[in-house]
């Protein structure tokens, strides 16, 4: 058979070699013209043109087999580095190393990388308890990690530390979100090294969610848990880690913790998802003594904890040394007080639970002698608030509140205010007059504005977005609006009905409104560590939420009402309602009985035991709180028939009473300010229940006559799929009190409350 050729002869053209040729017939072979078109230079059978590939010689290798594995194995060369160092191409590079067999060496395995060992491996270790990912390849995996533009300097920290491993330029780069917004991220080179680290974090070799084995407790030091707190920690009120995984990761996590003596509480946030919280002082510190030295200074703001407020400086201060020097040289309360920086009931107190007696000298005190002369505890002064809290700060300075106003919304000190903003870095404010002033009459224009708010249901959605940008633009220039004191026509009128009521449970808010203006610290209290109604009146996002309920249920949008859908959306807590309260004492007491409440609250019992003619004595921790009780009992004309004590339940020693009635915080669902609040001191269920709730129960009912009742509102708290059983707990403490149970009501709440057909009312009795 005749070959007519379309292109040029390999062999004749000095090129070829026997694989060169038999590529080049199959191509030939393949041509549409192939039988039909001759070539004006060579033409043969197929028999000739085949003896003529059979004589070739293959093309020698300039080198011996030996240099070229080296050049492979030792030196690493790709087969185009080897062509250029030969003077050839790369196809017959890779023509030479198969006929040696020289197996080439993977891309990923020329990267010159540090071993994932040391602190590498505690790196490796914490990033993927947090936010890292190890992306599997096909025999290579590379490690990535992505935040917001604000972490690009820790992102930039992190790549100091993988090292070599970082071969990108620049090493953090932007990558574009599908939400948007910018987000940077870095990532390692491909290696097989990780390979293992992968199917460790992971079922699928190429996707999925991350797992936990039992193996990783081993691999997580001091460094790691570090790494760990960096990428999912919270820096609140307690340092806190979010973690969300199945349930025998969570068994993991725990573990871990417990490898270093920490035991965080677990709160449920949404589906698997929740954070653990490094709850008390004691599990704080430990926290913060094993992550702080290895924080860089980048995000040294995740070292800011609200525990460690004024509380807690002075809890520094009061060391057992110190107070036992004090005593034994017989210097007076009052001096180790003031010289401590503390109240002197707060220092006998602390001497009280440290078992140190304390007998007063006699005569006139040696003011002159020496003490604490030795070296003092060093405490280091700590910033209450968390660090993008400045810019906010900021915000509502420029809004038009004062720093004081700002720091009300806070709970915090005026300097602090100022101190945050310049630590924002914020230009330092003008003093003097404000030039924006306040609306004196924003509650009436809107009244005149938006006379029938049922009318915006029946707008487009641009009117609609409208006239709520409208409302929160006015009530953006109204003070906060604090319930103001009703007249004494109202109170009179109230307290007559309360004292004529029938003694039944039943949902009537009467006698609410004689409370409220009391208590203005009600509306700094949080639910679950949520913001508070004082924060959230001046959040754009929660204001815009509550008056468009307002506006969908057709209720007015002046401040007061706005105001109780931003407590409603907070779920400020509530006040006791005083006709329950009334119908209680009625039930179990006769006039002139006494009661003692162990949290005194904002009033609502108060104003049942007046209106039922019983003795009220009453103990709470914080300070605003028992001020607005004395001032409510002398507004109301009962100051003789009321003792209001600042004092921690758990530790008061209550007087001879015919029944103690209350309803405790619900461990840590509801957090007041001001004091020593059991949510704050008792950082879990556990320890929250033996240091406050049983030790309360037994006080109360070692003060009971016989035949008095220990009356409580109580309710189970529940966390997701965690429930803390504060009710049985209460019984099953009654029952050990010697108490005798009489019965269980059931005290209605409202319809937006949660807790559908009510809560439970404990009585017990001293038999």
């Amino acid at each position: 058979m005749l070959l007519e050729l379309k292109a040029p002869h390999p062999f004749k053209q000095g090129l070829g070699c026997r694989l060169c040729c038999v590529h080049w017939l199959t191509d030939t072979l393949r041509m549409d013209a192939f039988f039909r078109t001759s070539h004006p230079h060579f033409s043969c059978t197929l028999e000739d043109y085949l003896c003529i590939i059979l004589c070739m010689k293959a093309i020698p290798c300039p080198v011996s087999p030996e240099a070229l594995r080296a050049m492979v194995e030792d030196e690493q060369l790709t087969d185009l580095q080897i062509a250029e160092h030969l003077g050839t191409t790369k196809k017959r590079v890779q023509n030479w190393r198969n006929r040696f067999e020289i197996t080439a060496i993977p891309k990923w395995e020329r990267n010159q990388v540090l071993p994932i060992e040391g602190r590498l491996q505690s790196l490796l270790v914490g990033s993927m308890l947090g936010d890292g990912r190890l992306v599997r390849q096909v025999n290579a995996t590379y490690y990535t990690e992505g935040h917001c533009e604000e972490q690009v300097p820790y992102l930039q920290w992190k790549t100091e530390q993988w090292g070599d491993w970082v071969k990108f330029d620049p090493p953090v780069y932007a990558v574009p979100s599908k939400e948007g917004y910018p987000q940077f991220c870095m990532r390692t080179c491909a290696h097989g090294s990780l390979n293992s680290w992968q199917e460790l974090f992971y079922a699928d070799h190429h996707k999925g969610w991350k797992r936990l084995l039992p193996e990783v407790v081993d691999l997580v030091d001091d460094f790691a848990l570090a790494i760990w707190y960096l990428d999912d920690g919270t820096a609140g009120w307690w340092p806190g880690i979010i973690f969300g995984a199945d349930k025998a990761s969570h068994q993991v996590a725990q573990a871990i913790f417990e490898k270093f003596g920490l035991k965080p509480r677990w709160q449920t946030r949404q589906g698997k998802t929740g954070t653990f919280h490094m709850e008390r002082e004691d599990t704080a510190e430990r926290f913060l003594e094993i992550v702080t030295p290895h924080i860089p200074a980048c995000m040294a703001y995740k070292l800011t904890f609200g525990f460690q407020g004024p509380h807690y400086q002075v809890r520094k201060r009061l060391t057992e040394v110190d107070l036992l020097d004090g005593v034994a040289k017989g210097v007076p309360i009052d001096r180790m007080a003031r010289e401590l920086g503390v109240g002197s009931s707060t220092l006998r107190r602390k001497l009280q639970k440290m078992g140190i007696a304390y007998n007063p000298p006699k005569g006139r005190p040696q003011t002159s002698a020496p003490w604490l002369t030795g070296p003092q505890p060093l405490v280091t002064a700590r910033p209450l608030l968390l660090g993008h809290e400045g810019d906010k700060m900021h915000t509502l300075i420029k809004s038009g509140l004062t720093g004081q106003e700002v720091a009300e919304v806070y709970g915090v000190h005026k300097a602090t205010i100022y101190r945050r903003i310049r630590e924002a870095g914020h230009p330092p404010l003008k003093t003097g007059p404000k030039s924006k002033d306040f609306l004196p009459d924003g509650g009436v224009q809107l009244e005149v504005k938006y006379p029938d708010t049922s009318l915006w249901r029946a707008q487009d959605s641009p009117t609609q977005e409208a006239w709520i940008l409208d409302v929160q633009a006015i009530l953006g220039k109204v003070k906060f609006p604090y319930p103001e004191q009703v007249s004494s026509l109202v109170r009179d009128k109230k307290m007559r009905s309360l004292r004529a009521k029938e003694a039944v449970l039943d949902h009537s808010p009467l006698g609410l409104s004689l409370c409220y203006s009391f208590f203005p610290n009600r509306y700094q209290a949080k639910y679950k560590g949520n913001a508070s109604a004082l924060q959230a009146w001046h959040d754009p996002k929660a204001m815009k939420r509550a008056i468009k309920w307002q506006f969908k249920v057709g209720d007015p949008v002046t401040p007061p009402r706005v105001l109780k859908a931003v407590c409603a959306n907070a779920r400020t807590p509530t006040i006791f309602r005083p006709a329950v309260a009334a119908a209680l004492y009625k039930r179990y007491c006769k006039p002139g009985d006494s009661v003692w409440d162990p949290c005194a609250g904002f009033g609502g019992r108060l104003v049942g035991a007046v209106a039922a003619g019983v003795r009220y004595v009453a103990t709470d921790v914080a300070e605003a709180t028992v001020d607005g009780n004395l001032r409510l009992a002398e507004w109301l004309g009962a100051s003789d028939e009321t003792e209001i004590h600042l004092c921690p339940a758990e530790e008061f020693s209550p007087p001879p009473v015919q029944m103690v009635f209350t309803s405790p915080p619900y461990f840590q669902q509801e957090q007041y300010v001001g004091g020593d609040q059991s949510w704050s001191e008792y950082g879990t269920f556990e320890s929250w229940r033996d240091g406050f709730l049983k030790p309360m129960i037994h006080r109360g009912a070692e003060a009971l006559v016989s035949g008095g009742h220990w009356v409580m509102n109580i309710a189970d708290v529940k966390d997701k799929d965690v429930v803390h059983p504060l009710v049985e707990t209460a019984r099953e403490e009654f029952r050990l009190a010697g108490l005798v149970e009489v019965e269980t009501l059931m005290m209605p709440l409202s319809n937006l409350n949660r807790r559908s057909g009510g809560e439970p009312i404990l009585v017990w009795q001293r038999r």
